[in-house]
């Protein structure tokens, strides 16, 4: 089940903030080496199987946007996470997360048929 690793195909996305566009740069071998260290914890020292379980949960938005904020091309509008947040939030609390999640998506490289071919596994596996 699921995507395989030879599957992936990282590649730049697009999301919108105040009318205007923004890219994310594809999930590469760097961004990779910083999740590593970025959410390794106690009790997880590899920062990527953390990372993966806490994306699993889509309601974990401070696990995505954080990874948006570091593959953001162009920072300068924002300056520091703090202020990407009060951005994200400042036309309804976290109006733009859906968004936000599936740019991630796509810059990790999983294309719209994969994720159909997971929703449509994991409906064969409900009782």
């Amino acid at each position: 089940m699921g995507i395989q690793y030879h599957e992936l195909n990282p590649r730049r996305s697009k999301i919108i903030l105040n009318d205007k566009e923004y890219y994310l740069r594809p999930f590469d071998l760097a961004a990779q080496v910083w999740c590593y260290e970025e959410f390794k914890t106690e009790t997880e020292p590899n920062g990527i199987v953390a990372l993966t379980k806490r994306l699993e949960d889509v309601q974990d938005i401070a696990a995505y946007t954080k990874v948006v904020f570091h593959l953001l091309e162009d920072k300068k509008d924002f300056g520091i996470y703090a202020n990407f947040i009060n951005e994200i939030e400042k036309n309804g609390k976290y109006s733009k997360t859906i968004e936000l999640y599936n740019a991630l998506v796509e810059s990790l490289g999983v294309s719209q048929p994969q994720i159909d071919k997971i929703k449509k596994e994991l409906e064969l596996k409900k009782p």
